[in-house]
């Protein structure tokens, strides 16, 4: 049991050694990033804006009889038997049901 045991007690490790350049060169690198993938999401935002203030223009253009039918929200699931689509034609006669 204890030889199961030992495999969870930590390891002791060794402290990594970089330089202060490397440090500093590494907390360069990390702030780029974060700033890169910050810009990402903004970008990623504004097209999900974008794209409801279509949807409501869309709406508003509609006549009110089909405006009220539009705006709500449809909760019917897919059937789970439905055919999905594929790159190539069909075998004949393969599988024969």
């Amino acid at each position: 049991m204890s030889k199961w045991l030992s495999v969870l007690q930590p390891r002791p490790s060794e402290a990594a050694s970089a330089s202060e350049e490397e440090l500093l060169q590494g907390a360069q690198r990390a702030q780029e990033y974060s700033r890169r993938k910050m810009q990402a999401h903004r970008i990623q935002q504004q097209d999900l804006v974008n794209k409801i203030a279509l949807k409501k223009a869309a709406l508003e253009a509609l006549p009110p009889t089909l405006r009220a039918e539009a705006s709500q929200e449809v909760w019917v699931q897919f059937p789970m038997n439905r055919q999905r689509p594929y790159l190539t034609p069909p075998t004949q006669g393969f599988p024969e049901d």
